[in-house]
């Protein structure tokens, strides 16, 4: 017995719709062209991967906002996903890109609350004074991560290819 492949186009032509959706990525981030951040000579890139991360040899702990920000946003996240597989197996490209614009724009709020929410480690004795009295830029806050704004402001994201 000789066993037929028939092929169905609508169903070829959603498996390479979808196979495009896979390639595709949300990125959420600091974008090293966002600049020096203010009374620094370090990008607010930079500054936000120290946050992140902390630096044992200047002392600054780890505050995540960035990757816990996201992860805050996983129900959100995953809806909008599921809109995007959806409008990509039927080959709607508009309602693709629209899906993926909200799950960035998710994200990027998602990560600017964590970044207001906290809780991370109160700053130093320190850095509080030198806040206080510095030249430029004088602030009174004493919240991490939201001095001048500027990390707060280069949060962005980008859609890309993987």
């Amino acid at each position: 017995m000789t066993v037929k492949k028939v092929q169905n186009p609508r169903l070829t032509q959603a498996e390479k719709n979808i196979a495009t959706l896979m390639k595709r990525r949300v990125y959420v981030g600091i974008p090293g062209s966002a600049g020096l951040h203010p009374g620094s000579k370090a990008t607010n890139a930079v500054i936000g991967y120290v946050q992140e991360h902390g630096d044992d040899e200047r002392g600054i702990p780890a505050r995540p906002f960035l990757v816990p920000g996201v992860a805050n946003a996983g129900p959100k996240i995953s809806a909008n996903l599921k809109k995007a597989f959806l409008a990509s197996c039927v080959g709607n490209s508009d309602g693709v890109d629209n899906a993926l614009q909200a799950v960035g724009l998710i994200c990027q709020a998602a990560v600017k609350q964590k970044m207001i929410d906290g809780p991370f480690r109160p700053l130093n004795d320190a850095t509080i004074y030198n806040r206080q009295h510095r030249k430029s830029l004088r602030t009174t806050s004493t919240k991490p991560l939201l001095d001048t704004r500027a990390l707060f402001n280069a949060i962005t994201f980008v859609i890309g290819e993987k």
